[in-house]
């Protein structure tokens, strides 16, 4: 018969951890770690090792609250950057915010490394006389700068050599950071193009900045040139998979092999540069670019037993 918790650890062969869990309990700084603690033994003892590392850290982050300072700047024991880095999902369980990157620092009211939005401006456009410009993200109203056309690259090639629309502005998104530029209350009264690559990364980018800006027209990168379709080149995707889900039924089912159908040609649509004004007429999407997927189960009939 087992009559205390002592037989029982020493039974389960659970003693080291016991006493582990019980030293982390002891130097927990308050009642918030202390129920996740108890909430959460298994995935605390992970770490055990670790463990006043992690609570230096924790009380660092937990005494900035609001403070402004930037996570570079922390000075706990034992602790710097990389380190709440890789443990930030735990640390944010213990502080009770977000685990993802950038909410982790806005709900600790921590500050984060500015972003900067670059751009080639015509004449008159800018307060200064400056051909390329950068400005930081949350000093772009102040900037005073009055368009009524704005071209969005994500190559910094083609940013570079793009030409200048009158009277506006060529911006380099650059890649997926585009979403910053629905902030800007300037763009959006203007017209504006997004000229990108024709592949799952550039519509991708598409999205994203039409979820702020749903007046964005695309302009495809490269179709625009005289040997635009003899330069296309296929790209692997998962939309080219299928992968069937579901259990076979008692009567035998399955699925068959998807049946890839090439879309429609859509009509020609001015594309590229030329929506510039700076190319001549393709098509909208070449044939075969994009599969359509189709997958349907296959009717078959249960078979008999032999006898």
């Amino acid at each position: 018969m087992i009559s205390s918790f002592d037989q029982a650890w020493t039974l389960l062969d659970v003693r080291a951890q016991v006493r582990a869990f019980e030293g982390m309990l002891a130097s927990a700084p308050d009642d918030r770690v202390r129920d996740w603690l108890l909430a959460s033994p298994v995935t605390a003892l992970k770490y055990a090792q670790e463990w006043p590392t992690l609570v230096a850290a924790y009380r660092w982050l937990d005494a900035s609250r609001g403070s402004g300072r930037y996570l570079r700047q922390i000075d706990a024991p034992g602790v710097d950057t990389k380190f709440v880095e890789d443990r930030r999902s735990v640390l944010a369980r213990l502080l009770g915010v977000s685990g993802k990157a950038g909410a982790f620092h806005a709900d600790l009211g921590l500050r984060t490394k500015p972003g900067y939005l670059r751009m080639r401006c015509a004449p008159g456009v800018a307060p200064v006389p400056v051909g390329d410009l950068s400005v930081r993200v949350d000093e772009i109203e102040a900037l005073g700068a009055t368009f009524s056309r704005a071209v969005v690259v994500e190559n910094e090639i083609t940013y570079l050599t793009i030409p200048v629309p009158v009277d506006g502005v060529v911006i380099w998104g650059r890649g997926f950071d585009v979403a910053r530029l629905g902030r800007w209350p300037m763009l959006k009264d203007a017209a504006i193009d997004y000229w990108g690559d024709l592949d799952t990364h550039g519509f991708a980018i598409l999205n994203r900045l039409r979820t702020h800006l749903p007046r964005t027209r695309f302009v495809p990168h490269g179709l625009s040139h005289p040997a635009g379709a003899s330069r296309a080149v296929g790209e692997r995707s998962h939309a080219h998979e299928c992968r069937p889900v579901g259990a076979h039924t008692g009567g035998g089912g399955g699925l068959r092999r998807p049946r890839l159908r090439p879309l429609r040609r859509p009509r020609p649509a001015r594309t590229g540069a030329n929506q510039l004004g700076l190319g001549a007429r393709s098509p909208a999407v070449p044939d075969g670019l994009t599969p359509r997927i189709r997958c349907t189960p296959r009717r078959t009939r249960p078979r008999s037993p032999r006898l």
